[in-house]
């Protein structure tokens, strides 16, 4: 073999690892970047199901407060330190959440039903306070139905709260 003959066999061996190089070399920063990216992913899921949890969080001591009001028939202060607007407003909030951003199916139910908590309280509420003024004290429907949107919110509440568990423990 001559040096010539040499030369091309050293520079085609030479071509051939560079390729794999290349190729070794893309597939690492491959599976780096898909890496981040799934790190970036679980963070946002991590970081919504935090703030729907202190949404949740929140509407659920309103619920609690207008519950105990419709059950004790507003006898007490209660019926002064709870207002509507506050539901409403975090069911505006919930009804701004994309579902098909949300990391489980869990959380999207959660999100439904608290929403439609969040919605039919307050109309409960007005519901009691119109019972009251006409027959002197809340129906009791009105009462189960009260206990059912704080029900409702309760399973809501818990399994955001488990979505929120299991996010964290996946990071």
């Amino acid at each position: 073999m001559d040096g010539q003959t040499l030369a091309a066999w050293v520079q085609a061996i030479g071509s051939i690892l560079a390729i794999v190089a290349v190729f070794v070399i893309f597939l690492l920063l491959h599976r780096s970047m898909l890496k981040a990216q799934e790190m970036q992913r679980r963070d946002a899921n991590v970081n919504k199901l935090a703030v729907l949890f202190a949404l949740a969080e929140k509407a659920r001591t309103l619920v609690e407060k207008a519950n105990m009001g419709v059950q004790d028939g507003f006898t007490n202060s209660r019926e002064r330190e709870f207002d509507s607007n506050d539901l409403r407003g975090l069911h505006e909030a919930f009804a701004h959440v994309v579902l098909h951003e949300l990391p489980t199916a869990n959380t999207v139910f959660a999100v439904l039903r608290l929403k439609e908590v969040t919605r039919q309280m307050p109309v409960l509420m007005q519901q009691a306070a119109d019972d009251r003024a006409e027959y002197g004290g809340v129906s009791p429907i009105t009462c189960v139905d009260s206990e059912d949107l704080r029900q409702a919110m309760n399973w809501a509440y818990m399994k955001l709260r488990e979505e929120c568990a299991a996010a964290e423990q996946s990071v």
